[in-house]
Formats: C-alpha cells, structure tokens, sequence
C-alpha cells in the first residue's frame, strides 16, 4: 500500500516539472518575436551614399555602421578553346630491305683477315697502356762504377718493349751487335712480360759470359753520377734493322744455371734425336699462310698427319716428340711432351725452356713466319755441326727480318746504324 502510494507521488511531481518547463519555453519564444518584430526595416543605399556614410563613419567613431549591399560579380570571359592540329596523312609503308647476299669464300677469308688485324691492333694499344703502368722497367743502380775495364765511358740502353719475349730477345741481340760495332756500352734493359705485368732481369734467363769474352761491352746497372744519363734508342727501329755486314751473334747466347737446370731435368724424358715442334696457332692465316687453303703448307696448321710425315721423312718412326707453343691450352691428340715442371707459371721462362729444348732435338718443325722458331733456327745453324730446320728455306740472322727474304741479300735502303758523335 506504502509503494502504491509513493509511485503515485512521485508521478504527480514529474507531472509538474514537466509543466512548468513548458510554460518557461513558451513564455520565452513570444518574447522573441515581438523584439524581432519592433526592429525596423533595412533600406536600399546608393553607392554614393554608401562611400559618404563611410567616410563619416571614419570620422566620427561613434556613428553606427550601416550595411552596404555588395554588388553581384560580373563572370570573366571564358578562354578561347586550343585549335586541334590538322590530322597528317599517315607514313608510306616501307617495304622491307632484301635479305643479305651471300659471301663468296674470297670476301669471307678477306673479312676473317680484316677482323684478325682489328684484334691484333686492339691488342696492341692495350699493350701499349700497359707499358705506362709497367714497374720495374727502369734500369737498377748501383753506388759504383759498373763499366768493365777497357770498354768505353760512352752508354746505350733502350725501353725492350717491341713485341713478345723473342722479338725483345732479337732485339737485345741487335743492341748488342750495334753497340760493339759503334764503341758503345749497353746498358742491358729488363725484358717485360706483357702478359704478367712483370719485368725479367736478362741475367736470371741467359748467360752473357761469351758475350763478355767475345769484347761485347754491357752492364747490368746504372749509375748516372759516374756514368752519367745513357743514350736511348727506340726499341722497334733496332729489332728491324742492322748495318747491312752484320749478323746477330745468335752463336754467344747461352741459357742461365736455372734455365739449364730445367732443360736437363726434361731431356731424358725425350728419345734420342727427337722431333720438336712448335706450334703457332695465330699464324695460321698469315704471311706465308695466306693462301688458299689446300695450298697452305703443313707448318701452317702443324697437324699431327704432318708431324707424321716429316718423322718418317726423315727415317724416323712415329715416336714420342716434344711440343712447345705460345698456347698453352692447344693440344694435339698423340702421345707427346710438354714442358710442365717448376716455371710453368712464368710464361717468359718456360717458354725460355721450352726454346733450349727444341734447339737440342734432332728434327725441328716451325713456322719461318715465328720470331721463336726463327730463333730457334738460328741457333740451331750456329751449332757445331749445324743441326737443320725442316722446310725453313730462307735466312733470318739479320734484318729486315722479312719473310721470303733470301739469305746473304740485304734489302738495300733500310740498313741502319747508330749516327756516330
């Protein structure tokens, strides 16, 4: 009864609230509008009263501000549209060009031979950068007088920088000839390994005692405040040419203790009286190679079926032979011997090796067109009793070393000598 009749109560009083804010809204919202119905009008102002009214405003604070209708912005021009481009008349179709004409084997041969002497020009200038990077290639010094007694205050040397080992050997052996012929002394230069990097005192490769004993004069060191700045010559221009009633002193030059060493370590391994050969294989299309190919001769490829022929040639049976070659990854498949002991690394002293071996066989097979097996030659005819060379017909202990060119002939009109002072 007590709950009844307190949610009764409780009733009425919400009842009341809720009247009495309603009555507080109304009251309220008549109140507004009558204010807003005793406000005046707004009046339309010209502009120029409205500049005056502004400038009494400005003068005089106090004055109300009257408000000012804005007029309506007029809308700008809109711009002219971009012209569209007049529509061009779409390309010919282009017919496509004829197939290329088939090479005969003439322009073939022809474009082999112009991209070998492309690849051999390139390999040459690169020789030629690194020749300006070479160390080593000067001359070393010493704090004494180096000259040996009797031989002349006056000095010679050259950068030994024309070619590969065997052009710079033939080189060093034209120096040596000039200079004893002219009354100089030669300052001995380092042979450079293009391949390596690396210089190579001639001493640690050849014996030069029957150079000293035959009244040749060189030194191996330098000293420029006794002996002074030595004259220098051009490397290409004493490996081309000689005075004309000279010939290289091929019959002096002897291997060092270590190159013999070597060489003596290998001859058993060989038979008596073997076959040599040396196999160039960069020249196979070149100087007296460029031929057609069934005429070239078989020094040209050094095929085994020539190594063959020339053995039983020769009376000799189809027996083990050494192989020397400027590459080592060329292989023939026979049984044969190939130079592989301490210095295979070094390709100058191995292939130093290789050249004493060769001239101690009993046939030797080699390109005449190869500074190598030019050399090889050449020591071979200076040997007592000569020892031959197979298939080489021409003379090349002085230059100009020309192919074809015969022996005891000079080529007039570029036989050279030192201009004396």
């Amino acid at each position: 009864m007590r709950t009844l009749f307190a949610s009764v109560l409780l009733i009425v009083i919400l009842c009341i609230l809720t009247f009495l804010v309603v009555s507080v809204f109304v009251v309220n919202q008549d109140n507004t509008e009558s204010e807003l119905a005793a406000l005046p009008e707004p009046q339309q102002v010209s502009v120029e009263q409205t500049k005056s009214d502004t400038t009494l405003h400005s003068a005089s604070p106090e004055v109300s501000r009257v408000p000012v209708a804005t007029p309506e912005p007029q809308p700008s021009p809109s711009p002219p549209l971009p012209s569209l481009p007049t529509p061009q008349p779409p390309p010919p179709i282009q017919s496509p060009p004829p197939p290329p004409r088939a090479l005969t084997r003439l322009e073939r041969r022809e474009a082999r031979t112009q991209a070998r002497g492309a690849t051999a020009q390139n390999k040459a200038l690169k020789n030629r950068a690194k020749k300006k990077t070479i160390l080593g290639t000067e001359i070393p010094t010493t704090d004494v007088d180096p000259t040996p007694p009797g031989c002349p205050k006056r000095y010679l040397t050259f950068v030994n920088d024309f070619g590969s080992h065997n052009n710079q050997l033939i080189t060093l052996l034209n120096a040596l000839a000039v200079t004893r012929d002219m009354g100089y002394t030669i300052v001995l230069p380092p042979f450079i390994d293009f391949e390596r990097r690396r210089p190579h005192k001639p001493t640690k490769i050849y014996d030069f005692t029957l150079f000293r004993q035959a009244g040749y004069c060189f030194v191996t060191e330098l000293n420029t405040t006794i002996m002074g700045h030595p004259r220098k010559h051009a490397a290409y221009k004493l490996f081309r040419t000689l005075p004309a009633n000279m010939s290289r002193p091929y019959h002096l030059l002897r291997p060092s203790e270590l190159v013999e060493g070597e060489v003596r370590k290998w001859l058993p391994k060989l038979p008596l009286n073997f076959t040599a050969v040396h196999r160039r294989s960069d020249l196979r299309d070149m100087y007296m190679c460029k031929v057609p190919e069934e005429e070239k001769p078989g020094f040209c490829h050094m095929r085994l079926d020539y190594i063959r022929q020339v053995q039983r040639e020769v009376n000799k049976t189809d027996e083990l032979f050494f192989l020397g070659t400027d590459h080592p990854e060329l292989k023939l498949s026979a049984r044969y011997v190939r130079y592989t002991g301490l210095y295979t690394k070094s390709r100058i002293i191995s292939a130093v090796i290789d050249f004493f071996i060769m001239t101690k066989a009993g046939v030797f097979l080699g390109n005449p067109a190869s500074s190598l097996a030019m050399n090889v030659c050449n020591i071979r005819r200076s040997q007592n009793p000569p020892l031959p060379c197979y298939n080489f017909t021409f003379c090349y202990d002085r230059p100009p070393f020309v192919v074809g060119w015969p022996c005891g002939s000079p080529m007039p009109g570029i036989s050279f000598s030192l201009e004396k002072e």
